[in-house]
């Protein structure tokens, strides 16, 4: 289902929590079932959005088809022709390196997009796949992917977060942000009471350390850090290496 509008987050513009509780439309007893059915339909799942995961036998075959190894392949093809005609002219030598530089630079290319695939799915595995909220004053267990903005996250030792969220209480809180931060050192988190500052911030993707919690989720899916950070790994270009960029000068050559 398509939502219409995308997640306003807190941060930076918007620090008063009391101001933040009242455009969530959230209160302490969490959402009812019908204010989560129309959040679900405006903001969509809490998921990342990554591509379809492909066969690496797939990602190497596709390789083979793209505009530079078809061109290095038709050359090649002439080459092994021109031989035929012309047997002692060294041509089958060219050929047989046109086809060399082709499989050199597919299995090039192949390792790059293999290492990107296992990064994209990588980001899943710092991700719950179920949580505890708090939800018409009851707390269930839910699917991740159910978690809309609004809702009560109830958070524990070792526990990974699902969302972006403002802690509302907390007891020791020590939380691993790691994956965002690169900071190998857990941080010390303190419940909001009326000005809201990183300290009271927690991300989806961070690892609860120590303590517990009580989360009012103010983003998901795509719109939290984690999917900024997944959006921005799939924009990235790739640069050819320089054993890419050997090749093609090699082929100009030729």
């Amino acid at each position: 289902m398509l939502h219409s509008s995308r997640q306003e987050n807190i941060y930076p513009d918007e620090t008063d929590f009391s101001s933040l509780l009242v455009r969530l439309e959230t209160k302490g007893q969490g959402l009812l079932p019908a204010e989560v059915v129309a959040r679900q339909q405006k903001y969509g799942k809490n998921r990342l959005q990554l591509h379809t995961s492909r066969l690496p036998v797939a990602m190497l075959v596709v390789e083979f088809f793209a505009l530079f190894p078809l061109l290095l392949l038709a050359a090649s093809i002439l080459a092994f022709v021109a031989h035929s005609i012309h047997p002692h002219d060294g041509f089958d030598l060219i050929g047989s390196a046109l086809v060399l530089v082709v499989v050199l630079n597919a299995l090039v290319s192949f390792m790059q997009n293999y290492k990107v695939e296992k990064l994209m799915i990588g980001f899943l595995d710092y991700l719950a796949r179920y949580v505890n909220v708090v939800r018409a004053g009851e707390t269930e267990e839910i699917d991740a992917t159910e978690l809309v903005p609004g809702d009560i996250l109830l958070i524990q030792a070792g526990d990974k977060v699902s969302a972006d969220g403002v802690i509302v209480s907390c007891d020791e809180l020590l939380v691993d942000e790691s994956v965002l931060t690169g900071e190998s050192l857990p941080i010390t988190k303190q419940a909001c009471i009326s000005t809201i500052n990183d300290n009271n911030l927690i991300y989806s993707g961070s690892t609860i350390h120590k303590g517990k919690a009580q989360v009012l989720v103010t983003a998901t899916g795509t719109d939290s850090r984690m999917g900024h950070v997944a959006e921005l790994t799939q924009q990235v270009r790739r640069d050819l290496t320089p054993m890419q960029k050997e090749l093609h000068d090699f082929v100009r050559k030729i």
